[in-house]
């Protein structure tokens, strides 16, 4: 699935930009991996930092069989001068937030 978004949105992650336009392009990759992920049938939502209010850019969270796992999904995505790298890694403490929408089709 984040091989599929990275291929589709090649110009999300391009490097030797500013921190504002990394920003932006790691959130919209980030709701289409969502995205992508419930309409087959996952159930992912946004990550809120340290329990919230703020929605993690980089982090997001899949609730299966009642628990919530979080996964890292850009290696070092604080660093706007480098392409960004869109992988699936597990992290700790996610904190589930409904993602607002998705429309499969």
């Amino acid at each position: 699935m984040v091989a599929y978004i990275a291929a589709k949105y090649p110009e999300r992650l391009a490097g030797g930009i500013s921190r504002d336009e990394r920003i932006q392009n790691m959130q919209f990759l980030r709701d289409r991996i969502i995205e992508a992920g419930k309409c087959g049938g996952m159930d992912l939502g946004w990550n809120l930092k340290r329990g919230g209010p703020d929605v993690s850019n980089d982090f997001i969270v899949e609730r299966r069989d009642g628990a919530d796992y979080g996964h890292d999904i850009a290696f070092d995505y604080d660093n706007p001068d480098h392409p960004l790298q869109l992988y699936w890694g597990d992290g700790s403490f996610p904190f589930y937030r409904e993602y607002p929408g998705s429309t499969c089709g």
